[in-house]
């Protein structure tokens, strides 16, 4: 084994890896064999001259599949040492596995994503600001990494702006209203479902409530909003 080579790593890595996958019922040599992988992956990442990206996805694989706290622990280890430019390529597949509830794997998204944000966070911000606009836990774990991040959160908000702006600019009331009223009215006479009914209307009434700012704003809101407003 040439230890100056990642392709030499690389090899062994692989061979570990998919060994372990035929001893997924021998749970102590499936052990074994994951932890030589992550080490000989880890060696390979290092060694290589570019980003390796085939290694990386291959190392987050073994990461989030395994349910040893052994490996688990070998992985953290791992993430440690790894250059940050190496989960530049591989961000969605991380931001992914935020909202994973099982605390290992939760603290080492955490840590990964951390390093990340402070090192290159504008690799981050969007992924950061469509995680805010989910309304369950995975918006929490969102605000806990803006939290660990330095002077992000206002990058965040930006980019939080930017994108409403846009969908603003590109969707217009018409369109929308349109859009709205025909899918109201295939829940109502296909699925008969009132609750959703109700639910998309105010998403819709959410933006006449807000007022009109621009031109096309306007005339639509003088075009139909007492209508809206009296049918409401």
């Amino acid at each position: 084994l040439n230890l100056s080579s990642y392709k030499s790593w690389r090899s062994l890595a692989v061979v570990n890896y998919e060994v372990a996958s035929l001893y997924r019922n021998d749970i102590d040599r499936n052990i074994e064999y994951q932890i030589q992988a992550i080490r000989a992956f880890v060696c390979s990442i290092k060694l290589s001259p570019d980003n390796n990206l085939l290694d990386a996805l291959r190392f987050l694989t073994l990461w989030f599949e395994s349910e040893s706290d052994i490996v688990q622990e070998e992985i953290y280890k791992a993430l440690e040492t790894i250059p940050v430019s190496t989960w530049l390529h591989v961000i969605p597949q991380i931001i992914a596995r935020l909202h994973i509830r099982d605390e290992a794997i939760s603290d080492g998204v955490q840590y990964i994503l951390t390093r990340i944000g402070n090192d290159h966070p504008y690799a981050l911000i969007y992924h950061l600001a469509v995680s805010l606009k989910d309304e369950g836990y995975r918006r929490k774990a969102a605000q806990r990494l803006i939290s660990n991040i330095d002077n992000i959160h206002h990058l965040v908000d930006d980019a939080t702006f930017f994108s409403t702006e846009l969908l603003r600019v590109a969707i217009l009331w018409f369109e929308s209203w349109y859009i709205g009223l025909e899918e109201v009215s295939r829940l109502y006479y296909v699925n008969h479902n009132i609750p959703l009914i109700f639910q998309k209307l105010e998403e819709l009434h959410k933006d006449i409530d807000r007022g009109s700012q621009s031109e096309e704003e306007q005339l639509f809101e003088q075009t139909y909003g007492r209508d809206i407003h009296d049918a409401w």
